[in-house]
């Protein structure tokens, strides 16, 4: 015990030196990992999307994991190989910014965001959209032939009609297409990773391969408050309220959604952004399901050149003879 104390003050002793930030206050690495972002690379300008509502629901239907297929059961030879730190790279590619517009635009070629479509394939050996089916109860992914509709981000819809797919979009939330989110988080937690052994190492593996993970985390969705008439007012021009009542003259109940309505700001004339940086940095307003979408299919779509030959693959590495 006396050791393992030793070790987790020496760590958070290293973290608060270079990134000011108290471990204390995180339960998961990958909650130290946001902090870390937040605290020192989250620049006032970024407008990272936080979702609600309708816009959650599809942006969430749309957010597949890795895949992990066998293609050929049988082989000789084989030879693996890995795609280095996979996740920290897709989050380098353009991302989803600002606050998301509703749609009906029909070319794709024009829409950056999330789309509903429907999905014709082309019968390839190695298909590329990912969908769910529920089996005995339980959800699974699978990556099938024939025709479907679903909710994808839209640079793997490109991708897979570049492959002959026929993409009919039905509507979509159209984003910003933005860069640099995570640049210098990513490229200094890979600096450090490379050049550094041990503990400093680790750690810095770690933090640069969990914030992609954190992100996708579902929000804690409320919060109950008795509180005064003006502040109860306050929260009903920017949460969307679940339940209200009077429990005096001077006073309210009310359980609201924990994250701030991007709508209700936008109708009351709040400045949504300002608003929610007032939210307290550990709080569930640092998940973005719609950066963990665009992650997960970055990742896919650069991983789909590699595994087309293979005989198998496993989220970042693949199998060929």
């Amino acid at each position: 015990i006396i050791s393992l104390h030793q070790v987790v003050c020496n760590m958070g002793d290293l973290i608060f030196k270079r990134y000011r930030v108290n471990i204390t206050k995180y339960n998961t690495i990958s909650g130290l990992s946001i902090g870390i972002y937040r605290t020192n690379y989250m620049q006032p300008h970024f407008k990272i999307p936080i979702t609600t509502g309708d816009v959650e629901k599809a942006i969430r239907s749309a957010f597949y994991g890795g895949r992990t297929e066998v293609f050929i059961p049988f082989a000789e030879n084989i030879k693996s190989y890995d795609y280095n730190s996979l996740y920290p790279s897709a989050m380098l590619k353009p991302m989803p910014g600002g606050q998301p517009v509703y749609s009906l635009l029909k070319d794709l070629s024009k829409i950056f965001g999330f789309v509903k479509a429907r999905i014709t394939t082309t019968n390839d050996n190695i298909p590329v959209l990912p969908a769910r089916v529920n089996i005995n109860g339980t959800d699974k992914l699978i990556f099938p032939n024939g025709s479907w509709t679903g909710w994808y981000f839209s640079e793997e819809l490109k991708l897979a009609e570049s492959y002959g797919y026929k993409i009919e979009v039905i509507e979509s939330y159209l984003f910003e297409k933005t860069y640099d989110f995570f640049t210098d988080y990513v490229n200094d937690m890979a600096f450090i990773k490379d050049n550094s052994i041990g503990a400093m190492r680790l750690i810095h593996k770690m933090l640069q391969n969990s914030l992609f993970g954190r992100f996708g985390m579902k929000p804690t969705p409320e919060e109950i408050k008795i509180v005064s008439r003006p502040l109860a007012e306050e929260i009903h021009l920017t949460h969307n309220v679940i339940d209200n009542f009077s429990v005096t003259d001077e006073k309210e109940y009310i359980r609201f959604s924990k994250n701030p309505d991007q709508s209700l700001c936008s109708q009351s004339g709040i400045d949504y952004y300002e608003h929610l940086s007032n939210f307290d940095s550990n709080s569930p307003v640092n998940s973005s399901t719609a950066i963990a979408a665009a992650t997960a299919s970055w990742a896919r779509i650069m991983m789909y050149p590699y595994i087309r030959d293979s005989v198998y693959t496993d989220t970042d590495s693949t199998y060929r003879t």
